[in-house]
């Protein structure tokens, strides 16, 4: 279920012993969700499928009762975080409900595509086994308070390294990545440009909800 109360806000989890007739009280998990609905279908097995937004909700009702004031489609922006925010809290696979009821071809399918090309693109770095790099998150200071800030999943694929960074937070970030003495600058993956490392930090800034990999890379011997 969706938290729409203080920040920061979460998917929130409630549990039935007796087949739904009472429930305990809801408490937040630690998946971030800016209020989005959400849905989850539990599997033969007990893993759960939760599923990403590929439609408008107004467009599942019938022709004749929609406002059309309402339709609203997930933006690039919003479907690229809801696939890397997933990614980096663990999940291995992605799966997106309702396209059969959205226009196509529509903008909103055209984002779909280019978020599942990203991903397509840089499946043998998904799916490289998760490491641990000693990296430290220092906020500079932007009027804002931080609240989930940014979340790090490193990968290691080829002998190169790798972080799939999100802004978990409906405000901006600028951050510092400390402990990053072995490389000289990070290709900014999908984004065209490179950014320089100083004494092992990288210093960049993040959007709402806004999402950077990064490639770490080593040009001078030490």
């Amino acid at each position: 279920m969706r938290d729409n109360g203080d920040e920061p806000g979460r998917v929130m989890r409630s549990m039935s012993q007796d087949n739904g007739y009472e429930w305990s009280v809801a408490q937040d998990s630690d998946i971030p969700n800016p209020g989005a609905s959400i849905e989850v279908i539990t599997l033969t097995d007990g893993d759960w499928l939760m599923v990403l937004q590929a439609f408008s909700w107004e467009m599942l009702k019938k022709e004749e009762d929609r406002d059309t004031t309402m339709i609203r489609y997930p933006s690039y922006k919003e479907s690229r975080f809801m696939a890397f925010n997933a990614i980096v809290h663990g999940a291995t696979g992605i799966l997106y409900w309702g396209s059969n009821y959205t226009p196509q071809p529509s903008t909103c399918i055209s984002d779909l595509n280019k978020v599942t090309g990203e991903l397509g693109g840089m499946q043998e770095i998904l799916a490289a086994p998760d490491i641990e790099l000693n990296i430290k998150k220092e906020y500079h200071e932007l009027r804002y308070s931080v609240d989930a800030g940014i979340e790090i999943l490193s990968k290691k694929f080829n002998d190169k390294y790798y972080l799939l960074t999100v802004n978990s937070d409906k405000n901006p970030v600028k951050v510092s990545l400390t402990g990053l003495d072995k490389y000289d600058k990070v290709n900014v993956l999908s984004e065209d440009r490179t950014v320089t490392i100083e004494k092992g930090e990288l210093i960049d800034l993040y959007e709402p909800f806004d999402v950077h990999t990064y490639e770490l890379c080593q040009t001078n011997s030490r």
